[in-house]
């Protein structure tokens, strides 16, 4: 019951609002259609809910640092040859660079012979 005498106080305040607006009271059916349509947008966007002040996004919710986790000096202990590394992806570009030109140890084997 509350819905409908919210509607209705709309429908006056919209309908006060084109007479203002306009200078005269709606005639045609299509002009009462539409402050109803506006009525019902306004509803619609609103919820039902009138406006007043709003609540903080996250509240009840209070956000704090996790002290912990990994240390950057145990990523730093483990070790890595970097010659090692750079020589075999020198090894392997080389490699791809002579698939793709035919030439090397691939290079006169067919597509089928290849291994997957």
């Amino acid at each position: 019951m509350a819905k409908i005498s919210l509607f209705i106080q709309l429908l006056e305040s919209f309908t006060k609002q084109f007479i203002k607006d306009v200078g005269r009271a709606p005639k045609t059916r299509n002009e009462l259609m539409s402050i109803q349509d506006d009525v019902v947008r306004y509803l619609n966007k609103k919820k039902g809910v009138p406006e007043g002040p709003k609540k903080p996004p996250f509240q009840g919710f209070t956000p704090e640092v996790i002290q912990g986790g990994k240390s950057k000096e145990g990523i730093k202990s483990i070790p890595v040859d970097e010659q090692f590394t750079t020589k075999r992806i020198h090894k392997i570009d080389d490699e791809l660079d002579n698939l793709s030109t035919k030439e090397g140890k691939y290079g006169n084997m067919n597509r089928n012979d290849r291994d997957d």
